[in-house]
């Protein structure tokens, strides 16, 4: 059992530890677990899961993925790597003992909630998909390729250290060398998208730098009874959108 806690903690899967952060206690309804980007780690939501508690009275659950933030490295990225998150997320959701749970993903960790709902209906509630990928496109390798000449030229973001310490440079490495390899190239999980049966709230901005409005376009496609929220900003719409983004999920989930 996940408990509340004011900083981070860690919990032990497979023989691992994992870093959490939680907000609200086991009393609350329903509880929402937040899925970081490929790069990101619990402090890339900043104070967007304690409002959802302390405004909707959701538990919250934010985690960084193996090798992310705190959490121990277990194996090397792979083609594929998404996917690979799957069980431990489910693992989390049967430690909360508490039934279905609602997903809030973004980018990498919008497609692992998605993929996630499409494999284990009967574990979750509902998905906010914010800036999801479904396949490789053009913009996505561009804005990547950037991150990695800029890191080859001795440019290391400073967010990256805030975020992963000294694991962020050997991080950002892998994880390109992922996204830009030929044996991701061919990467697609459209045909996934048919299974997933909850309901769905998908986000995008209208100028995403790693990702293509035929994203959001996918998602309406192939979940056609999903809600399609194009919004005015970039690759993080979540923070750029502040309070009607707290507003607009909570409404999403009173209809959920």
């Amino acid at each position: 059992m996940l408990r509340e806690s004011l900083e981070p903690c860690f919990q032990t899967f497979g023989g691992h530890s994992l870093r959490f952060l939680s907000h609200g206690d086991d009393s609350a309804e329903r509880t929402a677990v937040f899925l970081h980007d490929g790069l990101g780690a619990i402090e890339s939501w900043k104070a967007i899961p304690r409002r959802f508690s302390t405004e909707y009275s959701v538990r919250t659950v934010v985690y960084d993925r193996w090798g992310y933030g705190g959490s121990e490295t277990r194996g090397l990225f792979t083609a594929g790597f998404m996917e690979a998150e799957v069980p431990t997320l489910t693992e989390i959701i049967d430690s909360t003992e508490l039934g279905s749970v609602d997903l809030v993903g973004h980018s990498d960790g919008a497609t692992i909630a998605l993929l996630a709902a499409a494999w284990h209906p009967n574990k979750i509630r509902s998905v906010v998909s914010i800036a999801a990928h479904t396949f490789v496109e053009a913009e996505t390798t561009k804005s990547i390729e950037g991150l990695r000449d800029q890191l080859n030229r001795g440019g290391v973001p400073s967010w990256l250290g805030r975020l992963h310490g000294n694991r962020g440079e050997p991080l950002l490495k892998a994880w390109a060398e992922v996204w830009l390899g030929e044996s991701h190239a061919g990467w697609d999980v459209r045909a996934e998208l048919p299974r997933v049966k909850c309901p769905v709230l998908a986000i995008q901005g209208n100028n995403d730098g790693f990702g293509s409005d035929e994203q959001l376009a996918v998602l309406g496609e192939f979940l056609p009874d999903s809600e399609i929220w194009r919004v005015r900003g970039g690759h993080a719409p979540h923070h750029e959108l502040g309070d009607a983004f707290i507003r607009g999920v909570g409404d999403f989930w009173l209809r959920a």
